[in-house]
Formats: C-alpha cells, sequence, structure tokens
C-alpha cells in the first residue's frame, strides 16, 4: 500500500488545483485594477467522510481562492431631457476632442467638427 501525502492523493489533483488558485493569484495581482491592499489567499481543504465500518473514508479536495476586488471606475453623466426623451453624455475631462475646422486654420463658415475616415 503507498503512502498518502499531499502530492499523490487523487493523482496529484491537490497540486494540480493549487497550481490553477496560484495562477488566479497572480494574475489578479498583476491586474492594474485591482486593488493593491488587499492580501490574497489560497486555501487548501481536504473533507474526509468516513463510512459506517471506518475503514474507508471518502476525501473532497477543494481550492478555494480570495481575491482583491477591481476597483470601481467612476465617472460623470449628464442626463437631459429633450424633444426625443431622456438622453444621457458621459462627461470625461480626460478625453481628446477632436480638432473643429476653425482650430485647423479655417475660418470660413460655422464651426464644424472634421469627420475623420
Amino acid at each position: 500500500m503507498r503512502e498518502i501525502n499531499l502530492i499523490n492523493i487523487g493523482g496529484g489533483a491537490a497540486v494540480e488545483m493549487f497550481g490553477r488558485s496560484l495562477e488566479k493569484v497572480l494574475t489578479n495581482i498583476a491586474d492594474p485594477n485591482a486593488e493593491t491592499k488587499t492580501p490574497r489567499e489560497i486555501t487548501l481543504k481536504f473533507r474526509f467522510k468516513p463510512d459506517s465500518s471506518g475503514t474507508v473514508a471518502h476525501v473532497e479536495v477543494q481550492s478555494v481562492e480570495k481575491l482583491a476586488p477591481v476597483e470601481a471606475y467612476r465617472t460623470l453623466m449628464h442626463v437631459t431631457e429633450t424633444a426625443d426623451g431622456i438622453s444621457a453624455m458621459e462627461y470625461n475631462p480626460n478625453q481628446l476632442k477632436l480638432p473643429t475646422e476653425r482650430q485647423m486654420g479655417n475660418t470660413v463658415g460655422a464651426e464644424k467638427i472634421i469627420k475623420i475616415t
């Protein structure tokens, strides 16, 4: 009879589960949108449930990750009511504005947005 250990239990299932959980944790750490102060955790859980004879145990192996949440994205939305109904527009001060004809040196006529094709 072979000795049971972390490496060979379930044909290596526990080690494989830990590897998948570790990949999720490392991906979460590398995510620029994830909070940096929250510690990440991996828990390997083993549950042994013996049968009535006491000679057999059903074993469950589970790997659970605790990851940092993604930080919320905040923006402003301006809501207005028009003849066509209610509409909303996001306001983003970092959004680059397209140049107008006047800014491009054409001062004839009304200011228009240049179409980019």
